[in-house]
């Protein structure tokens, strides 16, 4: 297909694919008669950095990878637009220069190696042979840069840890009641409960002469009445009222006990509330997965990972490189970097170590879905810059192109176009302050509410006990145990009761006074 030799047509196209940004005519075809040959560019050009490419000509190459260059065509015209192509005709336009863009994706095809690691470095050592310019961030390893060079590496490709974001936990029911007894440990509930045994038990020897314990007949009756007036000093409703100097200072200093207790108590649930809902890691750096023996994972594209550069920095940490198994052999690149997010969901990986400007990890935070999953831990793991490449023969090319892209970054134009291009990562949505407020919600008191619901029908079912006893005894009378007393006492009294022929009574031999003046027994 023919490039497109004027830029009418090229915004012509652009506009029609819904595209705004046509670009300057730096985009040409190659000049009649051209035949590129490595090096064959810098032949008569000036040593000056700033004119070393004015008048020529550059052969460019690179594959369509948004957002960094794009490639669309629709009948007979071809269009390359993207984040690089945009900074190739600014350069162009300061160092004076035209360019035509060669897809590396059929060349390679047509004339590359049978096979590429996931590195790419085959595909990169094949692009330099077949242009000026390769396009697109490439990592300047040690290996790499022994065989091609690199222009001024303007891309920040550094390498981040990123993590699953602190989600909120959606508590059950039982897990919200089961809040009141956190804030202690078993070992200290325990404690707690045997102090009040202890000052139940000291409080009674001391007083059990006293008002206090007057209606109390036996030791252990005693003893529960002042477990329940120690109990009852929480709330207010009933306390100790000691006579002796002693159970006073005794007394006070259980009240004393008491008052900080409950601060702890309160003040810790008020605390382990307020960050319940939500589900921290315990790591967050790479020093802290190293001393946690947590698992890193990376793809088997990584320039870093195959340099063996992780390894040497973090000898301590383990490292899984996903897509070398067979499993993950048939994945393309986009499958292995969501293969990927979903291990590190599942905790299968407690963390990843990507690049920030491949676009798959950049579409991690701008995907609504992804946003709020995960997160960039800290520092970087390692800095690092990546920029184009070009051939060793070239060196012309080289100085002019590391010196534009200076200027370029100079004049702000390098940040200009990555907030066009690449943009701010976007940040998970979160609560307004009023919606962060600590106001209390009902299932917050579930725990109490639960408490008193036992309660009440514990004193519900003693009172119907009770008063209803034919419910469990089925020999009672059904109207309770007065009823049975007057009862049985009725029968008493007809049975030791005996009627008289004229009609008066005998009582056990017992006189009894006659109207009639008769003194004597009847």
């Amino acid at each position: 297909m023919p490039y497109i030799p004027r830029p009418s047509l090229c915004c012509t196209f652009l506009i029609s694919a819904r595209i705004t940004n046509c670009f300057a005519s730096y985009q040409v075809p190659p000049p009649a008669g051209f035949r590129w040959q490595a090096g064959a560019i810098c032949t008569n050009s000036s040593p000056l950095s700033s004119q070393a490419l004015r008048g020529k000509h550059l052969l460019v190459s690179s594959n369509s990878w948004a957002p960094y260059s794009i490639k669309q065509h629709a009948n007979d015209i071809i269009a390359w637009w993207g984040h690089d192509i945009d900074l190739m005709n600014e350069l162009a336009q300061y160092l004076g220069f035209t360019y035509s863009v060669v897809d590396l994706n059929s060349s390679y095809a047509t004339h590359g190696p049978d096979v590429t690691d996931g590195t790419y470095t085959p595909f990169l050592f094949h692009a330099v042979n077949l242009s000026d310019l390769v396009l697109q961030p490439w990592d300047p390893t040690t290996y790499r840069r022994d065989v091609i060079s690199f222009p001024q590496p303007f891309y920040d490709n550094s390498r981040v840890l990123v993590l699953k974001s602190p989600s909120t936990k959606e508590s059950d029911f039982w897990e919200i009641a089961s809040q009141l007894l956190k804030p202690f440990t078993p070992t200290l509930w325990i404690a707690v409960a045997c102090l009040f045994l202890v000052n139940a038990v000291v409080l009674f020897m001391l007083e059990w002469d006293q008002e206090d314990f007057q209606d109390e007949k036996t030791i252990i009756g005693g003893v529960s009445h002042s477990l329940y007036l120690s109990t009852m000093l929480l709330t207010g409703a009933g306390a100790h009222n000691p006579h002796s100097m002693i159970g006073r200072f005794f007394s006070a200093s259980w009240g004393l006990t008491l008052l900080l207790i409950v601060s702890w108590y309160t003040a810790d649930l008020a605390s382990s509330r307020t960050v319940s809902k939500v589900a921290d890691l315990s790591w967050s750096s790479i020093e802290d997965m190293k001393s946690q023996g947590r698992t890193a994972c990376v793809h088997r594209g990584d320039t870093l990972q195959a340099s063996g550069l992780y390894q040497r920095m973090h000898p301590d940490l383990y490292i899984r490189v996903i897509g070398d198994n067979d499993d993950d052999a048939t994945l393309t690149a986009e499958q292995l970097f969501a293969r990927m997010l979903g291990l590190l969901e599942v905790g299968e990986c407690d963390g990843l170590i990507v690049e920030t400007l491949d676009p798959r990890v950049h579409a991690w935070f701008q995907s609504p879905e992804t946003t709020c999953k995960v997160q960039v831990a800290g520092a970087p793991v390692k800095s690092w810059f990546a920029g184009w490449a070009t051939n060793k023969r070239s060196a012309c090319v080289e100085q002019a192109i590391g010196y534009g892209l200076q200027v370029m970054d100079e004049r702000q134009v390098l940040q200009q176009l990555r907030m066009k291009y690449l943009g701010i990562p976007k940040r998970c949505p979160t609560k307004s302050l009023v919606e962060q407020s600590s106001a209390v919600d009902v299932a917050d008191l579930a725990g109490i509410f639960l408490l008193y619901l036992v309660c009440g029908l514990a004193s519900v079912a003693a009172v119907v006990i009770k008063k209803f006893p034919h419910l469990f005894h089925p020999t009672l009378h059904p109207r309770g145990t007065k009823q049975n007393a007057r009862d049985r006492n009725e029968r008493e009294t007809t049975e030791n009761s005996v009627v008289q022929p004229c009609g008066t009574k005998q009582s056990e031999g017992k006189a009894e006074t006659r109207t009639d003046g008769y003194q004597g027994e009847i």
